[in-house]
């Protein structure tokens, strides 16, 4: 895991902990993903509680672009299993939505620092238009 603040880590930790939503949705996109470099911030802190997994399959090319992955992770995530979208620069909003349709998904936890900036908004929208209730992961320790 790349260095990180410890408060932020901890932080992150204890959302991690926090998490009482059955799926965890985070993103890997062009520094993660098409670099296979081993993943920072949040997306690290989800590696490390994975024992480097996810990291091993973004390296191996097994999670390939607009992609779902998922992983279920009983105790290391919280109660929640990861539902991890892979993108590149250009994030496409309608293959994730279809595998949360797939999925039957009710509620999720949304790892919004993994997000790109302009994605969370519409993801939302479309959550609350499914009727699909979600949670941001890092408000729930803060």
């Amino acid at each position: 895991m790349a260095i990180l603040e410890s408060i932020k880590a901890r932080s992150y930790k204890q959302s991690l902990d926090a998490c009482e939503e059955p799926w965890l949705l985070a993103v890997a996109h062009e520094g993660n993903a098409a670099q296979a470099e081993v993943p920072s911030g949040l997306l690290g802190v989800i590696d490390w509680r994975l024992h480097g997994k996810l990291s091993k399959l973004l390296s191996q090319g097994e999670i390939t672009e607009n992609h779902c992955g998922i992983f279920n992770s009983p105790n290391k995530l919280g109660r929640a299993s990861l539902l991890l979208y892979c993108s590149s620069k250009k994030i496409t909003l309608a293959p994730l939505l279809k595998s949360i349709e797939q999925l039957q998904v009710k509620s999720i936890c949304l790892a919004e620092d993994t997000f790109p900036e302009d994605f969370s908004e519409k993801l939302k929208d479309n959550l609350d238009k499914a009727g699909i209730r979600w949670a941001i992961l890092e408000s729930k320790n803060r």
